[in-house]
């Protein structure tokens, strides 16, 4: 199962992310990487505050001459804070599009990630006042709990857009994905993850390739990783070796020989 760009970013893959990110151009708004990509985004300027936080408190107890620029630093932290104050409490800054079911739905996956709330209110009225956007908004509040960690609650999401919309591979991945997770922890739900990405595959060639070959890879099929690995990477995913190196899915193979030799083909230096 592919890792999610934030736990990438937050195991050392920070260039290697942003890189991912930058490469898929207007397609990081897609639904399938918007979350993830706001989520590394977040993180991101959490860092680059706690460095800067740093440094002039360091700077200060050198009794370094800020001149101008400490007043200045000072203002953009406290600017800062009333962004997060924003964030935290978004009701103020979406109240004008209150009404739309964007501006719901937006305040509903933040009560997601902040909360960890399976059923946000708001997302509910958001469904209320667009069902004609139902499928997309349960596909983003299914990869919203997903990334809370909150898979028992992701997985009915996928499941009702799937059904809304036959023709849907997202909900199909998503649903392998969690599937993948669910058996490395033991669960017998292996089988449910490789249909559904055969599912994923059938609706568009690729999209379910990766995670057929990390269910291949947790039941040591070396044909099954080798065939959907390179049917995978020819589709542009992942880009970087050390992505599948790191996934979960295939530490039973990582140290095979064979692995290794089918990796130098897909990822030459």
């Amino acid at each position: 199962m592919p890792k999610s760009f934030l736990d990438r970013y937050q195991t050392g893959e920070c260039e290697a992310v942003w890189e991912d990110l930058v490469s898929l151009g207007p397609g990081v708004r897609h639904e399938l990487y918007v979350a993830d990509a706001r989520a590394v985004a977040r993180e991101t300027m959490r860092r680059a505050r706690r460095n800067v936080e740093m440094l002039i408190g360091k700077l200060e107890q050198l009794n370094y001459g800020f001149l101008d620029s400490y007043n200045s630093a000072h203002k953009e932290l406290e600017r800062l804070d009333k962004l997060e104050g924003a964030w935290r409490f978004p009701s103020a800054w979406l109240i004008e599009s209150r009404e739309s079911w964007r501006g719901y739905f937006a305040l509903g996956m933040i009560e997601v990630y902040q909360t960890r709330s399976e059923s946000p209110e708001n997302v509910l009225q958001a469904i209320e006042l667009a069902p004609e956007h139902k499928v997309a908004m349960l596909s983003d509040w299914g990869t919203a709990l997903m990334g809370s960690g909150l898979l028992t609650g992701a997985y009915p999401k996928f499941i009702e857009a799937s059904a809304l919309d036959e023709k849907a591979f997202i909900p199909q991945v998503n649903m392998s994905a969690i599937r993948l997770r669910q058996a490395r922890r033991g669960e017998p739900t292996l089988d449910q993850a490789v249909l559904h990405a055969a599912k994923a595959e059938s609706l568009q060639a690729g999209t379910g390739a990766y995670n057929l070959a990390c269910a291949a890879a947790q039941s040591r099929d070396r044909a099954g990783v080798e065939k959907w690995l390179t049917i995978s990477a020819e589709h542009g995913y992942p880009r970087h070796r050390q992505t599948v190196v790191m996934d979960a899915d295939f530490q039973s193979v990582v140290s095979e020989l064979w692995f290794a030799e089918l990796l130098d083909k897909l990822y030459p230096a």
